[in-house]
């Protein structure tokens, strides 16, 4: 049995390994190489089949048919069978342009069909500033799916991969039986050949593909900002649940947040958040979208046993004001409560927000796909970035301990007559939405638990009576539990996944704890500024 190492993990490479597993199935085959998947130079490539003998100097012409031929029929045979979704195998028809004319190109009489254009056809096509143009119908090869499909076709066959810079070939002397050098331009300083030189490539992808799991409020927010920053891409939001099902569509919803919430988080960034959170809600609530969005300029009574000073949200809100001694008693909060202060602010109906957010990403060309996500590596090869807003999730997508679950509970009561927000640091507030009015709240740290409590709700119920003494009067409508996901700090960064198949790049956005809804717009435009600095891909030799 021979031992046989390939050194390269490019397309080449891999293609190498493959090949020699084919003609020597009992064989041992190994890839060793620095680099794999999306950090080589394959990974960036066009893929489109259309060899010439331009870009191969010094080989014969035939030499060179030979090689493309026996390359068309293996991808000509991927692209015309069922095996070409999962390989990235595309028929593509095209044009090739140039100011000289294009004879007996080497891919001529290999691909589907090669015609040229005439005069006419080019001034009506816009390409009248080129002297000749052929119309090619071909073969284009997506690298990012391709080459993670080579990957599992080698490793599937027994083949092994080694993470590790040659410097020398005499590091493999005795190890392996032949070694087959698939370096490319390594091979300047691996062998010494100087007759190899680079050629500078740089191209833009202007239809890149971007996932965000999750579809709860910090996903879909997400998945709007991706398609408002960036319009040319395609963005699909991947999640179990959507909508109903989610943490979000239970939330209470009022726009207030503070550090209390925000652990760790660098108090000016936090406050950057809050800015655009503030300029997207108010923006709605002062438009004839207010309704359809679900948001309202809603005054708010905040209560605290101690003094707030200078909250995050103070300098935002519409008004924020002192209640004096005197008001306290009037309102009858002075009874259990030393502070209050009257906030004009946003509360948002989270279901009618929610279902708001997933019509604009829908409108704006922006695919759904409802399905449970059981490992990250399921999307290696399939775009180009996967934005994480899977919070309590990436406990089993990441690994991420950070992360916990803090239980709340809520009753909707029947109660039209309440038209302000009470707020307080007793576990205590009432929010009225657009129908009904949330009765909260319990907070339970590491708590999973999400079957309703009865006596959580009764005990609810009695702590925002004493407050409200109108709330008696309501008819609760129904309970509800969620489950809000608590990090220290919010995740919001960029990660590699590195695997044998390849890299994926993905943008964390999660970890948002009680204040979910109101800092998810001004973090999701972060999100959306790293998916913007990732696509902006720079050159590779």
């Amino acid at each position: 049995m021979y031992n046989i190492a390939v050194v390269g993990g490019g397309i080449i490479g891999v293609s190498t390994a493959l090949n020699i597993q084919k003609l020597l199935p009992t064989a041992r085959v190994k890839i060793i190489s620095e680099k794999f998947g999306q950090e080589t130079t394959s990974w960036g490539a066009g893929g489109l089949f259309r060899p010439t003998s331009k870009f191969i100097q010094g080989v014969p012409e035939e030499q060179i048919k030979k090689w493309s031929r026996a390359g068309w029929e293996f991808y000509s045979s991927l692209a015309v069978s069922d095996k070409a979704k999962e390989t990235g195998m595309q028929i593509v028809s095209g044009y090739v342009l140039s100011q000289t004319k294009v004879e007996n190109a080497v891919y001529q009489d290999i691909v589907y069909s090669f015609h040229e254009l005439s005069r006419e056809s080019l001034l009506k096509l816009g390409f009248g500033h080129y002297n000749f143009g052929y119309q090619v119908t071909t073969i284009i090869a997506v690298v990012r799916t391709y080459l993670p499909w080579l990957f599992e076709r080698f490793k599937e066959n027994g083949g092994q991969t080694e993470q590790k810079r040659i410097d020398d070939l005499n590091e493999l002397v005795g190890l392996y039986d032949v070694v087959v050098n698939c370096t490319g331009f390594g091979s300047r300083n691996l062998l010494g050949d100087t007759s190899i030189f680079p050629v500078r490539g740089q191209l833009l992808r202007v239809m890149a593909a971007v996932t965000v799991i999750g579809a709860g409020v910090v996903g879909l927010s997400t998945a709007v900002n991706i398609q408002r920053m960036i319009p040319s891409v395609r963005v699909t939001v991947v999640a179990e649940h959507v909508s109903e099902g989610t943490t979000s569509v239970g939330a209470g919803a009022i726009f207030r947040p503070t550090e209390d919430y925000l652990p760790g988080v660098d108090v000016g960034k936090a406050k950057k958040w809050i800015r655009d959170g503030w300029t997207h809600f108010s923006s709605l609530a002062l438009s004839e979208l207010a309704s359809s969005a679900g948001v309202a300029i809603t005054p708010s009574f905040m209560l605290s046993r101690t003094e707030i000073k200078d909250p995050l949200y103070k300098d935002v809100v519409f008004t924020f004001h002192e209640l004096s001694s005197d008001e306290m008693r009037k309102l009858g909060f002075d009874k259990h409560f030393k502070f209050g202060y009257l906030v004009t602010t946003i509360v948002i109906t989270t279901k009618i927000y929610i279902a708001w957010l997933l019509k604009r990403f829908l409108e704006g060309g922006g695919k759904i796909e409802q399905r449970r996500v059981s490992h990250i590596n399921e999307f290696i090869g399939q775009g180009d970035v996967v934005v994480n807003c899977s919070a309590l999730g990436s406990r089993h997508l990441f690994g991420d301990k950070k992360i916990y679950a803090n239980r709340g509970q809520l009753v909707r009561v029947k109660a039209p007559w309440i038209k302000y927000c009470i707020y307080t640091d007793s576990d205590a507030y009432i929010i009225p939405n657009q129908d009904l009015v949330a009765v909260g709240g319990s907070r339970g740290d590491h708590n999973y638990d999400t079957c309703v409590s009865d006596a959580d709700s009764k005990s609810m119920m009695e702590r925002c009576c004493e407050i409200c003494p109108s709330l008696k009067a309501a008819e609760i409508d129904h309970e509800w539990v969620g489950l809000r996901p608590i990090r220290s700090p919010l995740r919001i960064e960029k990660e590699i996944i590195k695997s044998d198949r390849g890299q994926l790049i993905v943008i964390h956005n999660y970890g948002h704890c009680s204040d979910g809804i109101a800092l998810s717009w001004g973090t999701s435009i972060e999100a959306a500024n790293y998916v913007r600095g990732c696509l902006e891909l720079h050159s590779k030799l």
